[in-house]
Order: C-alpha cells, then structure tokens, then sequence
C-alpha cells in the first residue's frame, strides 16, 4: 500500500512537534511572555501562529484563542499517542522519550523489515485449450483462460485496527489539528491533511477494494498457433507458421470523487481507469533436411512482436486519468537459429 512508511513516520513527526511546541511554552514561560509573542532563535521554539485562523463571526482569532487550541491541539495528540499498543513503538523503531534539544535528532521511526500490507484473495477461472491437425502438415493450437480474483482480509485485522483508532482521533478529537513545520494553518501542514495525503487516501481505495476483483489482473488471455509444413515439391522441408497473443484490457486506478463528508474521500469503482489490452503476432520461415547420413540440419527465422516499435503502455494514472507511470513495450524482434540433429 502506497503510504504506509507514514503509519510510523506520522507518530515519529507529530511526536517531535509537540515536543517542539511544549519547549515553546517552557521557555516563554521562563521569560514571562506569552508563548505567541516570543520566537526564539533556537530551532526547537517553531512558533505556533493561528494568525490566519478566524471565529465562526469572521474576527481575526485572538492569541489566547490561538494558545487554546494549540493547546488542546498537542493535548490530544497525548492521548492518542498513550492509547498506542507499546508493541507498535518497538516494531517501528520510535522512543518517545528520545532525547530532545538542539543537537538531539529527537523523535524517528524506521518501517519494520519486510513490512507488507497483506490481503487475501480466492482465484477462480477456466481454461480451454484446443489441438487441431486440419490436414497432415496443418497443425493447429488454439488455448483462452479467464481468471478472476477477489481480494478480502486486505490490511489483517491488527492494522484495521491501528487504522480505524487513527483516524477517529484525527477526525473527531484536536489531534488532527496538531501543526508541523510552522506555527500558522497552511494546505498540508496539519496532522488530517498529511494522514489523508498518504496512508488515509491509500487505504480507503485499499478498503473499498473489498470483494473486488485484483486489478493488476487481466481477466482474458487467448494465444493461437498455426504451423504447416512442406513435404513434396520444390518446397519440400519448408515450414511457415505464426501465432498471436492477446490480453485483455487491465485496470490500473480509480477516479477519486466526493465522500460522505467534507474530509473524506471515495473512489468510483464501478468506473475503473484501464490500461489498454495487449495483442502481439509472430511469424517463423524454416527449412531442415538430412544433410550427412544420421545428421539432420534445420534453419529457421523467427519474427516476434510483428510491427511494433517504440511504444509505451501505461502502468498508473493521476487522479485525472492521464497516465502516472510507463512500461516500455517489447518491441519487434528477429532471431536466426541453426539446429543440427545427431
């Protein structure tokens, strides 16, 4: 799942910047200031500005206002923080009593080795594969399958869990409005918005996948092969043959719409981005005869991926559809063998 280094990084981040704000206070308070007045030089002391910020009436929010909610901002963080299974902390590397100052890194946290967002899923299809000798030089083989996927059980249920925790404490208490690098509200600075720009907008794409097809699947392949071979006249040992592949379309993303609230984000499913399908020809030319007593020699040239040159088949989307990531196409190429049997 995209994102999830954040799972750890978020608590390892937001940890410091509560230290940071809570080091603002002490200081201030040791010089007698209100702590959105004074902005020492030290870079622990960022300033906590709600400047920007305004009541419900359109005035400016006052400083004690501002303190208030930087207040409840960082309390709040607390609590989630202590609610946290302490094994979580050890996994991901994170000493929330790190020490902290001026030449201190603080707060880190480091993805656990191996770490990986599991899911289930059940795998149904069929094959049909078809053998054919029309006439006795005439072979030909006909093979399609289509293949589907369910995913469920995505996450497990521990991190379900985490997940759920998370996001009720940064949507329904004032952690999610604990700042990071400055004071004041900007677009992402925030701990909802950084959630919802990393791990929230992935798993809940992740989560509405549930009891949906794997994407990355194609559901239909089909492959055909002919062959007929010469065996009087002046073409006698001549073979000449070719094949197709084909592939289904692929879904490769989602179109993001409206939530059921204003901080909450869905995706339409019913309507996925797709990925062209995929179909390639080949063509072989050979020849073979006895060339010395027990000695059999064979030539043959092969075409593959007939036609096709420089092209890109896309991988990901933007939300808007247009493509995020590429795959180079095989393209067309020649092959030359010589076989001696013996």
């Amino acid at each position: 799942m995209d994102g999830s280094w954040f799972l750890g990084s978020m608590q390892a981040w937001f940890g410091n910047w509560a230290n940071h704000f809570e080091f603002q206070w002490d200081q201030d308070t040791a010089a007698g200031l209100h702590p959105n007045y004074s902005y020492p030089a030290d870079w622990q002391a960022a300033a906590y500005n709600f400047g920007q910020a305004t009541n419900p009436d359109g005035t400016p929010e006052t400083l004690d206002q501002a303190a208030t909610r930087q207040k409840n901002a960082v309390a709040a963080w607390r609590t989630w923080q202590k609610s946290i299974d302490p094994r979580f902390y050890k996994a991901w590397g994170i000493n929330l009593n790190a020490p902290f100052g001026a030449n201190a890194t603080g707060i880190t946290a480091s993805t656990p080795n191996g770490f990986t967002v599991t899911e289930d899923s059940v795998s149904k299809g069929y094959e049909i594969e078809l053998n054919a000798t029309p006439t006795k030089n005439w072979r030909l083989t006909v093979n399609a399958s289509k293949t589907t996927a369910i995913r469920n059980n995505i996450g497990g249920t521990a991190l379900v869990a985490f997940i759920a925790a998370q996001e009720k404490a940064l949507n329904t208490t004032a952690a999610g409005d604990l700042r990071i690098w400055w004071g004041g509200l900007g677009a992402d600075n925030f701990a909802l918005a950084q959630w919802n720009g990393t791990v929230g907008s992935n798993y809940a794409l992740r989560h509405l996948q549930e009891g949906t097809n794997v994407p990355e699947m194609r559901e239909w392949r089909v492959n055909a092969i002919s062959n007929y071979s010469f065996d009087h006249g002046f073409l006698k040992g001549v073979n000449v043959g070719g094949g197709v592949r084909h592939e289904s379309d692929i879904v490769i993303g989602y179109k993001p719409i409206k939530g059921a609230t204003s901080t909450t984000a869905n995706f339409d499913l019913a309507n996925p981005y797709k990925g062209p399908g995929d179909t390639n020809y080949d063509l072989w030319v050979g020849y073979g005869r006895r060339i010395w007593r027990n000695i059999d020699w064979s030539v043959q040239l092969n075409v593959r991926n007939l036609g096709v040159g420089n092209e890109l088949i896309p991988l990901t989307v933007q939300p808007d559809g247009s493509p995020g990531s590429y795959r180079i196409r095989p393209p067309q190429t020649w092959q030359l063998t010589n076989t001696f049997r013996f």
